[in-house]
Parts: structure tokens; sequence; C-alpha cells
């Protein structure tokens, strides 16, 4: 019965398993790894305050359910899951994600690899 209090008064205060209570501030920048893949633009970004989940700012690649969202998701795995990634924070969507530019630890830039091969730019 105590968890069961437990877990609904989390709930009511909007606590998240993956969300931080951290907010950084526009513009900063984090080192951390991504831990989870979610879809071709989308994934968890862990580091020492937390994790959360990141979409890739300026990108919309199709739903991994789309033509084209598979190959979309499988691009962005390869390209940085279990990887250090370096982000800028640039604010939150309406969904609750935090909206960022990324970059490889040896500075390559994932918005614009991803746009290379599969995601079209959102207009």
């Amino acid at each position: 019965m105590r968890i069961l209090l437990a877990i609904v008064l989390m709930a009511g205060m909007g606590c998240s398993l993956f969300q931080p209570a951290f907010t950084p501030t526009l513009n900063q920048k984090m080192e951390g790894k991504a831990s989870y893949v979610i879809d071709g633009d989308t994934f968890y970004f862990s580091f020492d305050h937390g994790k959360f989940k990141a979409t890739l700012a300026n990108l919309n690649a199709p739903n991994i359910q789309d033509k084209g969202g598979r190959e979309s998701f499988e691009f962005l795995r390869s390209l940085i899951h279990q990887k250090t990634v370096n982000i800028e924070y640039l604010g939150m969507d309406p969904e609750g994600r935090w909206m960022v530019n990324a970059s490889l630890s040896t500075g390559e830039n994932i918005q614009d690899q991803v746009r290379a091969n599969l995601a079209p730019l959102t207009k």
C-alpha cells in the first residue's frame, strides 16, 4: 500500500523516471551518452544530471512505422547508440522533449549526418 501511495504522489508531483529536475539554460552545452535511440530523430541522453528525451532540432525524420522510418531509426542508432555525444540545449518542444543540436565526440554534426542520409529538413 505504501508503494502505491508513493507512486501516486510521484505522479501527482509531475515526477518522471527519465526527466531530471535539472533544467539547462538556453544554448547550454553538455556532454553525455546517447543511451537509447527511439526513432530517426529522438534519443535518450544520459549525463551527470540524469536522463532525458532529446530530439534533433530542425529535422523531421519519418515515424518508425512510416515509409523510411525503420531505415532512419537504424541509421541514427548506428551513428550514436551508446556513444558520447555533445548537445546544445535549444528549448523544449510541445511534447516535452528537449530540442538540441548534437555532435559526436569527433565534432561531426549529427543533424548534418542524418539530413544527408535520411531525414527531410523540417520546413
